[in-house]
C-alpha cells in the first residue's frame, strides 16, 4: 500500500478493535478480536491535513517531528487502545467464564494493577492517571476536544481501579481479611467514586457534558457512593452532598439525551434511594418513562428495544 492508504488502514484497523473491546464489555459478550493475533502497529502521530497533503502530493508521510505544532488526535487513538486492551483483562479475569472466585486473590490484584501500570507506559503523559498519586489536569491554551479527551482519560483510569476493588467489598472475616484491610477497602474504593463525581462535575456546563461517554462511569461511581455510605455511615458528613449531587446528574442525564428505559427507571430508583439516605432533593422529580418520550416527540418513536441499554459492568454493578 501506499503511505496514505497505509495509514488510513492503520486508523481503521484501530477503531475496529476499540468498538470490539467497548462493545463487548457492554453487552457482556465475548471479544471477537484476540490480542494474540494482532500485530498491526500503530499510526504515525501526523494530522488529517498531514495526511491530505501526502495523499495529493503522492510524497510520503513527512517525519513526525516536522508536523509536532499540529493537534492529532493519534495519541488519544493510542491511549484508548491501551486502556481497552487492559480493561479487556481486567474484566476477563474479574467477570469472565472462567471465574471461579467471587473476589479477586491478592495475587490476581498485583497483576492486575501491574497491567495498568505497564500500559500507562507506553502513551503520552496527558492520558495517564494514577488516582492514588494524582495531578491537576492542565488545560491551558487547549480547545475542549482536547480537555474532554484528557478529562474522559483520568475518569477511565479511576473507574478502571474501582472495578479491581469493588469485588473486594464484599469480602468478610471468613475469607480472612481483618477489619482494618476492609475499611481501607472501603476508603480507597469511596475515594475513587468521588474522583471520578468531582471530575464530572468540574465539565462546564455549557459543555456537553450530559453524553454516553459520562453515564456508565458517573452511574457506577454514585452506586459505589451510595452503597458505601448505608454501609458506613460515616461517610455521609463528607461525602453525602457529593453524592446526592450525582444522583440529581444521572437524573440530568435522563432529561438531556436518550437512554434506555431501564436505565431510565435504575436512575429513578437510585434517586428514591439517594434522597432517602441523604437529604431531600429540592429538583423535581425524574420523570416517567412515558414523559420522558414525550419531551423528545420531535424525535423519531423508538421501542425501549432500540435504545442504548446499560453496560455489562453496569448491571454487575446493579446487581451488586
Amino acid at each position: 500500500m501506499g503511505t496514505f492508504e497505509s495509514e488510513m488502514c492503520r486508523r481503521l484497523w484501530w477503531c475496529i478493535y476499540l468498538l470490539d473491546r467497548r462493545l463487548a464489555i457492554e453487552t457482556g459478550r465475548p471479544f471477537l478480536i484476540q490480542d494474540v493475533n494482532v500485530d498491526v502497529g500503530f499510526p504515525q502521530d501526523v494530522s488529517d491535513e498531514w495526511l491530505r497533503i501526502c495523499h495529493d502530493s503522492q510524497s510520503s508521510v513527512p517525519n513526525a517531528a516536522s508536523g509536532a505544532n499540529i493537534s492529532s488526535p493519534v495519541p488519544y487513538l493510542i491511549a484508548m487502545t491501551a486502556y481497552s486492551t487492559v480493561i479487556g483483562k481486567v474484566w476477563e479475569a474479574l467477570y469472565g467464564a472462567s471465574t471461579t472466585e467471587s473476589t479477586p486473590s491478592h495475587f490476581i490484584n498485583e497483576y492486575l494493577m501491574h497491567l495498568i501500570t505497564q500500559s500507562q507506559k507506553e502513551i503520552q503523559r496527558e492520558f495517564t492517571y494514577d488516582p492514588y498519586s494524582p495531578t491537576e489536569c492542565r488545560t491551558e491554551g487547549l480547545a475542549w476536544w482536547q480537555v474532554k479527551q484528557q478529562l474522559i482519560m483520568r475518569i477511565r483510569w479511576s473507574a478502571l481501579h474501582l472495578l479491581i476493588r469493588k469485588p473486594m467489598l464484599h469480602r468478610t472475616l471468613s475469607h480472612q481479611q481483618s477489619s482494618s484491610e476492609t475499611i481501607e477497602n472501603e476508603v480507597m474504593c469511596m475515594n475513587l467514586a468521588r474522583s471520578i463525581i468531582e471530575d464530572f462535575s468540574n465539565v462546564p456546563e455549557e459543555h456537553p457534558k450530559y453524553t454516553f461517554p459520562f453515564l456508565q462511569y458517573l452511574t457506577g461511581a454514585t452506586i459505589t457512593a451510595l452503597g458505601l455510605i448505608i454501609k458506613q455511615p460515616s461517610f455521609k458528613s463528607a461525602y453525602g452532598d457529593l453524592t446526592l449531587e450525582a444522583a440529581r446528574s444521572l437524573e440530568n442525564h435522563c432529561r438531556m439525551t436518550w437512554v434506555s428505559g431501564r436505565m431510565a427507571r435504575a436512575v429513578w430508583k437510585l434517586n428514591q434511594m439517594a434522597t432517602a439516605t441523604l437529604g431531600t432533593v429540592t429538583r423535581a422529580s425524574l420523570p416517567s418513562e412515558e414523559s420522558h418520550h414525550n419531551q423528545h416527540r420531535n424525535f423519531p418513536t423508538m421501542k425501549d428495544r432500540d435504545l442504548p441499554q446499560e453496560s455489562g459492568i453496569q448491571r454487575q454493578l446493579l446487581k451488586d
